[in-house]
């Protein structure tokens, strides 16, 4: 049976608060209506599935669960934070696999920067397994690469994976165009599976862009003619600088 948990629960959030065992979507609402449930919904039962949560949500659940966190909230321009998290006693190893779910809504501010200078963040790498695609409890390589960001005057940070190839930003998938192809890391590359990434993709294919899925090395990728990141936030955002190399602003998105 499905149980939502309350988030100011410390025993039903020890797991979740010790150990990251947990999975997040964040998702964006505008004019009051929650976007890309679909697409955040089959992410999150996916990671589930990987990480042997035992869950009976249904998308119908899933849909009622945000709606009626935005309604309660009254916001209109907002952020839902949907958690699920396994709710079990036991340290590394869970007593079992059953899960809670709670949400969090907040105001959506926006970003007055949309042409980003970006860093590349070179003390830690992702490495490129099954896990690094999902949204966890598990953030602190991106939460050093946003500290090193914030102390160097960047915008964002460029991660790279445990081979030295382009990941993702702190929370950002990224899109490189060069010579009108567009070109992305693959998600065994480490990245994360990104819902606007996964919608940028379609549209793109759906407009006859030639859309590559590959690895990128940070060679390549300072080689770019225009940079992009994308994330279900802030959808598109231009990459003005990596560094003090300067990129174009391409037409070329969804």
């Amino acid at each position: 049976m499905l149980s939502l948990s309350n988030n100011n629960d410390n025993n039903s959030m020890n797991r979740a608060f010790v150990y990251g065992d947990l999975l997040f979507e964040s998702i964006k609402v505008s004019g009051g209506m929650p976007q890309f449930l679909t697409l955040h919904y089959n992410r999150l039962m996916q990671s589930a599935q990987i990480l042997k949560f035992e869950t009976d949500l249904s998308i119908e659940t899933f849909e009622q669960i945000v709606n009626d966190t935005i309604t309660q909230s009254s916001l209109k321009e907002a952020r839902v934070r949907f958690v699920m998290h396994r709710n079990a006693e036991g340290f590394y190893t869970p007593s079992n696999n059953q899960t809670l779910i709670f949400t969090e809504i907040f105001p959506l501010v926006f970003a007055s920067n949309n042409i980003l200078t970006l860093g590349v963040y070179t003390d830690n790498y992702k490495p490129c397994t099954e896990l690094s695609s999902i949204k966890s409890g598990n953030a602190l390589l991106c939460v050093m690469a946003g500290i090193f960001a914030n102390e160097n005057g960047f915008d964002d940070s460029l991660i790279l994976n445990e081979h030295g190839c382009v990941c993702e930003a702190t929370s950002s998938n990224i899109f490189m165009v060069k010579n009108e192809k567009v070109y992305t890391p693959a998600l065994t590359e480490g990245c994360v599976a990104g819902v606007m990434r996964h919608h940028i993709l379609e549209q793109l294919r759906n407009a006859d862009y030639e859309v590559q899925e590959t690895v990128v090395t940070l060679e390549q990728l300072l080689d770019a003619d225009a940079i992009f990141l994308t994330n279900a936030i802030r959808g598109v955002m231009h990459v003005g600088f990596i560094g003090n190399k300067e990129f174009k602003i391409s037409a070329i998105h969804a």
